[in-house]
């Protein structure tokens, strides 16, 4: 009877050995799980780098050909990218937006093909095919003075003769002239807004000479920008042609290169005037002459 108890003793003790072994191999398992799902979670993590280029973008029709010295182009591309164009008279780039759409105001290269190359560059820097988009500059020949009879403002107008007022530059009459104030500080300037988009070509400028009133430095500056509310002393206005050694009289010049704007103003930095305590610029007419666009270009907003 002993021996039949001691049998099952026996018995029950390698019954919970098995159970106790099983039970470690299963945790042994887990455990080893647990580390290979670590090991693939860790392979998930080191990513390949990014070496797939964006689409080309899609560039909208363009005008060709055109009067106009530059145009602004737009389309759609990869969302975040950044639009690079090359091909006219300068480079132009810009960050595409969130819905995928860009624009870019492109300078073109006067009377020529300009045959742009639009990219995308994403943020791994991998560079798309190129799209491109070619355009015709061409000149016009007939240039007639846009600036006549246009809205004429001023930095300042002479106190002792406020009959002299900025709009008498652009009112075609040799017989009156606009007066800056006396004793000035440079720069002063007039500008004239074209009341269109025009394609500046020739500049003339008649300076009251017989009291030596004229600006031996000055620039000629246009705005592009339709709506612009600046001085021309703004970063936002175009610096087209300088004049570092002027003679007074009738000086009448041809832009080095044709250039388009809403806006165009003469910033007179040096005075020639004869009369050092009675400092100011004395301009009889300021004429722009160019021509317009029916469809002139609004720029990006």
């Amino acid at each position: 009877m002993v021996s039949l108890w001691l049998l099952v003793a026996l018995l029950a003790m390698l019954l919970a050995f098995s159970v106790a072994c099983r039970d470690s191999t299963d945790t042994d398992s887990d455990d080893d799980d647990d580390d290979l799902d670590d090991d693939v979670d860790d392979d998930d993590d080191e990513q390949p780098p990014d070496t797939t280029p964006p689409d080309p973008p899609l560039v909208d029709p363009v005008l060709s050909p055109t009067h106009l010295g530059l145009q602004t182009i737009t389309g759609l591309a990869e969302a975040g990218s950044r639009v690079e164009i090359t091909g006219g008279l300068a480079d132009a780039n810009t960050v595409v937006e969130v819905d995928g759409s860009w624009c870019v105001t492109v300078y073109l290269d006067p009377l020529s093909t300009n045959t742009l190359a639009v990219t995308a560059t994403d943020a791994a820097e991998n560079v798309s095919d190129p799209t491109i988009a070619q355009i015709e500059q061409i000149e016009n020949d007939d240039p007639t003075n846009q600036a006549f009879e246009k809205a004429a403002t001023s930095s300042s107008t002479s106190s002792g003769s406020p009959q002299n007022s900025p709009d008498k530059a652009v009112d075609g009459d040799a017989g009156t002239r606009w007066d800056s104030s006396e004793n000035h500080l440079n720069p002063q300037w007039l500008k004239v807004y074209l009341d269109d988009y025009i394609q500046i070509e020739q500049l003339k400028i008649v300076w009251n000479s017989d009291e030596r009133a004229f600006a031996d430095e000055y620039e000629i500056r246009v705005n592009p920008d339709r709506y612009a509310a600046t001085e021309p002393v703004e970063d936002d206005w175009v610096t087209v042609y300088v004049e570092t050694n002027g003679q007074g009289g009738t000086e009448e010049f041809d832009l080095p290169t044709p250039f388009g704007g809403w806006w165009v103003a003469i910033l007179l930095q040096h005075s020639d005037s004869a009369f050092p305590l009675y400092n100011e610029y004395e301009i009889i007419e300021f004429e722009a002459w160019g021509y317009p666009y029916t469809e002139p270009d609004e720029g990006c907003y």
